[in-house]
């Protein structure tokens, strides 16, 4: 049921409102159709499921109460005997029902897009983590390949981390980590992807960027970086990598790997510094 409606999800919430309305009302035009005795909650209850996790928890509210007006126009009509006040108070509690109904399936929804959040995101830094940066970067090497161009890596390490750690406490080297987070996400296009690969290391992943530019982009990053920290008066430094792959014919792991080598050369030079290279 939930990967039917996660398919859905790229329609406009409008045409799903619209959907839900509709099939709202052909149940109801079926309900008062047929004239024997027969439960048609659980067909109610597929729009009032639809407009909920698709739209959002007003909205499958709307859709309830418009169910239950409609479940009770119907049997208004088939049992005119039974009176007025018997039928609308049956409405009334169809209502609770369907209200139950969706407050449960928005609060489900609420989770499963949180726990689907976590598991594309770093819990501490919030940006890209290394499993979903894996799978993003696989793709764009099957692109890559498929129409040649060039892909970028900047792997960062955040030079004498330790010792903030050591000296100032986890929690300030945990803010310094979400400081590093947002300073290079806010640096990078919105065609880039910036992810945390464990501990204090990150890497931005570029397409599209040729050697030449990633020259132009990422010493502005590190300023930045560099004036950021030294406001909060860490004693760090940044050794940056970069390796861009002209033509990209290998696996995510060989080219982080290279990208981490890179890195390595940058710390070896004397630390806080950028070493370029080309494949």
């Amino acid at each position: 049921m939930l990967a039917f409606l996660e398919r859905l999800r790229p329609f406009p919430k409008i045409i799903i409102l619209g959907i839900s309305l509709g099939l709202v009302g052909l149940i109801g035009l079926i309900d008062a159709w047929i004239r024997i005795d027969l439960g048609f909650s659980l067909f109610y209850l597929a729009p009032i499921a639809l407009a909920t996790w698709l739209v959002g928890r007003d909205a499958g509210t709307v859709i309830s109460a418009i169910a239950a007006f409609t479940w009770f126009l119907a049997d208004l009509q088939r049992y005119a005997s039974s009176g007025f006040a018997l039928t609308l108070w049956n409405a009334i509690a169809r209502l609770g029902i369907f209200w139950i109904v969706t407050t449960l399936l928005s609060s489900l929804r609420d989770a499963y897009e949180a726990e689907s959040r976590l598991a594309r995101t770093d819990a501490l830094t919030g940006i890209t983590n290394w499993r979903s940066f894996h799978e993003i970067l696989k793709i764009e090497i099957e692109r890559a390949q498929r129409y040649p161009y060039p892909i970028t890596l900047a792997y960062l390490d955040i030079d004498d981390f330790k010792q903030v750690n050591d000296r100032q406490g986890h929690s300030r080297g945990d803010l310094l980590l979400k400081d590093v987070a947002q300073k290079m996400s806010q640096g990078i296009r919105s065609t880039d992807v910036v992810a945390r690969i464990g501990g204090d290391e990150f890497i931005i992943m570029m397409p599209y960027t040729n050697r030449l530019q990633a020259e132009q982009v990422l010493p502005r990053i590190r300023q930045e970086l560099l004036s950021c920290v030294a406001k909060q008066q860490y004693p760090v430094g940044f050794s940056i990598g970069v390796i861009t792959f002209e033509c990209p014919s290998t696996t995510v792991d060989d080219m982080v790997s290279v990208a981490d080598s890179v890195m390595y050369q940058a710390k070896e030079s004397g630390k806080n510094q950028i070493v370029y290279q080309v494949l």
